[in-house]
């Protein structure tokens, strides 16, 4: 009798790829809403802000990676939390959890370009507010994207360090938060676990109104590449 394989890690490797192509396609709305209301926050601060508020610096380039793999790091820590309390594996609050806690420093992007700014237009109270409002009325996401969101900003404020003008486009002061940089940290990984447990107590996924198998099966891709594997058949 000779052994025979059964090549089945493929079909395993194809469904987590489409399975990971639905949390993309699903997430890509929340993400451009976040990305053009940022880049819209940072464009409103270069017309309506005082000219000697305008202070923003782009931080020296060789402490840019350092900042950029804390802010990953302080995502993914944010997501696990959240998985937690979902109590299983979600490459969505993943994906939505990593991208948000970095992409809010596209408000840095005129002093990349050498153009004068108030510093970081987007870390803002009313910023939060404003995206809070079109994920919920326009977008109708779930309260687990919405609280995903709010987990990560304050993530980044946690891990963020200077000032923040809490209140722009209202108002262009300063304020320090390196003194609850600890607390504004706890708060946010707080805020991850009750995403993940108002997420397992409403079934709800990234887009609740999807059935597709695909955006079913999403959170399950990696568990179902891990336990494909060749199987061994005989032959007489």
């Amino acid at each position: 009798m000779k052994p025979r394989y059964q090549a089945r890690p493929r079909q395993g490797v194809e469904r987590a790829v489409t399975s990971i192509g639905w949390v993309v396609r699903d997430s890509l709305d929340v993400f451009a809403a976040f990305v053009a209301l940022g880049l819209t926050f940072t464009a409103i601060s270069l017309t309506a802000s005082p000219v000697e508020v305008r202070v923003g610096t782009l931080r020296p380039l060789s402490t840019i990676p350092i900042h950029e793999f804390e802010l990953i790091g302080a995502g993914v820590a944010l997501s696990l939390v959240l998985m937690i309390g979902l109590r299983k594996l979600d490459l969505s609050s993943l994906l939505l959890s990593s991208s948000f806690i970095v992409f809010l420093d596209l408000d840095h992007l005129p002093s990349a370009l050498g153009i004068a700014q108030p510093i970081r237009p987007a870390h803002s109270l009313v910023f939060l507010a404003v995206l809070l409002i079109i994920l919920t009325f326009f977008f109708k996401k779930p309260a687990k994207v919405r609280l995903t969101v709010v987990a990560s900003f304050f993530g980044h404020l946690a891990v963020d360090t200077g000032t923040f003008p809490l209140l722009a486009p209202l108002s262009y002061g300063y304020y320090s938060l390196a003194s609850v940089d600890l607390g504004l940290l706890t708060f946010a990984a707080l805020i991850a676990l009750s995403a993940g447990y108002l997420g397992r107590s409403q079934g709800s996924l990234l887009n609740p109104e999807s059935h597709t198998r695909g955006a079913e099966d999403s959170t399950f891709a990696l568990q179902r590449l891990i336990r494909s594997r060749p199987r061994l058949r005989t032959k007489a």
